[in-house]
């Protein structure tokens, strides 16, 4: 199943890809909210900017499995 808001569109992407705010705590939000596809992108965009932010990364390392469940579901 899509995401709510997965497909708005701004720019050729989803809307939410073009909001210039990429955050650990908007992505948190998104978890929580169960738009886990949508904070795993959020977290990686965080990690482009910082790439030793060692809380980015152990939180892709959390949810990235919780996104192949929901992939494979």
């Amino acid at each position: 199943p899509k995401a709510p808001g997965s497909d708005l569109k701004s720019k050729g992407g989803p809307l939410w890809e073009a909001l210039p705010i990429a955050t650990v705590t908007l992505a948190d939000i998104c978890a929580a909210q169960g738009l886990v596809a949508q904070a795993v992108l959020i977290l990686e965009r965080v990690l482009q900017k910082e790439p030793d932010n060692e809380r980015v990364i152990e939180r892709l390392r959390s949810l990235r499995p919780r996104l192949a469940e929901i992939l494979s579901a």
